[in-house]
């Protein structure tokens, strides 16, 4: 019995400095997920490469789901402070030419696709769409 605990607690303690030596490797410092070169790669895909719809998918999801959140965020008032002033005016356009907007931008601005996801879109439709 003693063994199995003993055994137990020495796995125990393995498992747990691979899983902290894992997250602390793949934790960059900003605690960015997803950069504006991963966006690229997954915007820029052609019809000749195998992942193609996967990626298509990837890059529209991500584009139409930072707007959205972007949309949502402007000229509410936050915690503290004044209402923020909305930066990006959509026009009446369609989520494809959005995407469309965004690739051209990563594609035009490949000095930007350091910065993280969120920071890229908000740059290619603030670009793109400014307010007046």
């Amino acid at each position: 019995m003693r063994r199995m605990v003993l055994a137990l607690a020495a796995g125990s303690v393995a498992a747990g400095a691979v899983l902290a030596g894992v997250s602390a490797a793949a934790a960059p410092s900003d605690r960015e997920f997803f950069t504006g070169e991963a966006l690229y790669q997954r915007c820029a895909a052609g019809p000749a490469d195998p992942d193609f719809a996967a990626r298509k998918a990837a890059c529209r999801g991500y584009v139409l789901g930072v707007s959205d959140t972007l949309q949502a965020g402007q000229g509410t008032a936050p915690i503290a402070g004044p209402p923020r002033a909305a930066a990006v005016c959509l026009p009446d356009i369609d989520a494809d030419q959005m995407v469309e907007t965004v690739s051209r931008y990563l594609t035009d601005h490949a000095e930007n696709r350091r910065y993280a996801g969120p920071d890229v879109v908000y740059m290619a439709l603030k670009a793109a769409y400014p307010c007046a």
